[in-house]
């Protein structure tokens, strides 16, 4: 099972004692919000994609009140993950920026430098598939190749592979079907 960039910064968060010590000492809000994300992850995990988006939304409103810039970093990362898996890319690149925007006020650099990658990988994402409709396929190639390089990069398997599988879909149009069966065997190794 792969790890993806957002579970990443979810492990970290866990041991760096942010959501720990919230379980621990934290109020009854607290660990409703815990809980939360956690379901969040188990809905994300099965696919469900809707319900894991519905629950991190829920929570968003406790982690703001709370002024937790890191958590509501964390959440609208992750948001911006999860509405680019259901398709909704404009929504995805209004969390990335959110989360940047937020994090700037942080002292988590890193977290931001990561962001600002995935809002560019976001940006080559849809420029390939922008290129592709009216078949300028080798705009497409390039901005897809673009974005895995910078995915692989940060790294986030979860960003490469959606760039993998809608490159493959541009060698498909191209009827370049070894190139297309090559992509996808990658995508798969993910």
């Amino acid at each position: 099972m792969t790890l993806s960039i957002v579970r990443i910064f979810l492990v970290y968060l866990v041991a760096s004692g942010g959501w720990i010590s919230d379980q621990i000492f934290g109020s009854d809000s607290q660990s409703l919000k815990v809980k939360a994300l956690v379901e969040a992850d188990k809905y994300e995990s099965a696919g469900d994609f809707q319900t894991a988006i519905r629950l991190l939304e829920e929570a968003h409103p406790s982690i703001r009140s709370r002024d937790d810039q890191r958590e509501e970093f964390q959440i609208l990362f992750r948001l911006g993950l999860l509405n680019w898996d259901i398709g909704q890319l404009e929504t995805s690149a209004a969390y990335y920026r959110r989360a940047i925007e937020i994090g700037k006020s942080t002292p988590y650099a890193e977290d931001v430098r990561i962001a600002k990658i995935a809002l560019e990988i976001h940006a080559f994402y849809s420029t390939g598939k922008n290129a592709r409709v009216p078949g300028k396929y080798s705009q497409s190639v390039d901005a897809f190749e673009r974005a895995i390089a910078l995915a692989k990069r940060i790294p986030s398997q979860a960003h490469e592979l959606k760039c993998l599988r809608q490159l493959s879909i541009t060698y498909w149009e191209m009827n370049d079907l070894e190139k297309y069966v090559s992509l996808n065997n990658q995508a798969l190794a993910i």
